[in-house]
């Protein structure tokens, strides 16, 4: 008597795909690639220009200092988030108006009337909230303050002998000299606040990119086990 066999079943094992792998590869190349673009997401506004320039030399008194940024700086209806103190010779202060904001544009009217040199300080908050400052000088030399000759023929001559418009001439060049260091601690000042912020950026997006890798390898292992329990 014939007894038929049972069917032999075939136990197909499913080949290890490496997709899941791939993709996280993927996620951490791409928190690798986004991190190349953070420090630029999270810097602050900087200064453009200014009017009167830097360092700047000038015989006609500006009625309008001008600080001009890379954004337009926040405003608030009830705090005064922008400042513009003008410090003249001798450490006097100039009486300015209250800071006009005109998109990216921060002007002020201010009284300059004494030669000398005159130091501007400004402080604003950038686009980003965070607050920004910095410091130029000018030097207002007037065209009035050069000694005039006489109209008569003899007044003329007397005072073409007198060493008068040099000696005027002298304190411009070392007024004019005393500016120039200023720019570094602008740049300084403006772009303080950006090297504290992002090393936690980068540790934040490191860590949930390893943490994906971790769970989706663990995922992995697991899903071999099972596959070797059913073929045993």
């Amino acid at each position: 008597m014939h007894v038929p066999k049972p069917p032999i079943t075939l136990h197909t094992r499913r080949p290890r795909t490496p997709g899941l792998r791939r993709a996280l590869l993927g996620i951490l190349a791409a928190t690798m690639i986004g991190l190349i673009g953070t420090p630029a997401a999270i810097a602050h506004d900087s200064l453009i220009g200014t009017a009167p320039e830097e360092g700047q030399v000038i015989d006609t008194a500006p009625e309008t200092i001008t600080i001009t940024l890379s954004e337009a700086p926040l405003e608030s209806s009830g705090l005064e988030l922008s400042r513009i103190q003008i410090t003249g010779p001798d450490n006097n202060p100039v009486e300015a108006t209250p800071v006009t904001l005109e998109g990216n544009v921060m002007s002020a009217p201010a009284t300059i009337d004494a030669p000398g040199v005159y130091s501007v300080a400004w402080r604003t908050v950038s686009s980003d909230g965070h607050p920004i400052e910095g410091v130029f000088e000018f030097t207002y030399e007037p065209a009035s303050s050069t000694p005039t000759e006489g109209p008569s023929a003899s007044a003329s001559a007397a005072e073409s002998a007198e060493p008068t418009p040099t000696a005027d001439a002298s304190p411009s060049a070392s007024e004019e000299e005393d500016p120039v260091a200023e720019p570094a601690s602008e740049d300084t000042e403006s772009s303080g606040g950006v090297s504290w912020l992002l090393p936690i950026v980068i540790a934040v997006i490191l860590v949930a990119g390893a943490a994906a890798f971790m769970i989706g390898h663990r995922q992995a292992v697991k899903a071999d086990a099972r596959e070797d329990g059913t073929e045993g």
